[in-house]
């Protein structure tokens, strides 16, 4: 089975992110990311984290409260 790369990126301001955990429940893979935080709004540069992990029984990703479907296609 393959793997699933999830990226987390800051949205608003520039501070470091990472990945803290990713959970899954009923098929909904749950991320729980953590970001440093500082006034400096983003202007020419990103944070960006990643993580491989095992695709297997991933249905659905929950990014906020939106959950975003994974398809079956390899």
């Amino acid at each position: 089975m393959p793997n699933l790369v999830i990226f987390t990126r800051n949205i608003d301001f520039y501070n470091r992110i990472n990945i803290l955990t990713i959970t899954l429940n009923d098929g909904v893979a749950g991320i729980i990311a953590m970001e440093t935080r500082s006034a400096r709004p983003i202007e020419d540069h990103v944070a960006m984290t990643m993580a491989a992990i095992p695709r297997k029984g991933i249905k659905f990703i929950l990014a906020g409260q939106e959950p975003i479907p994974i398809s079956d296609d390899h």
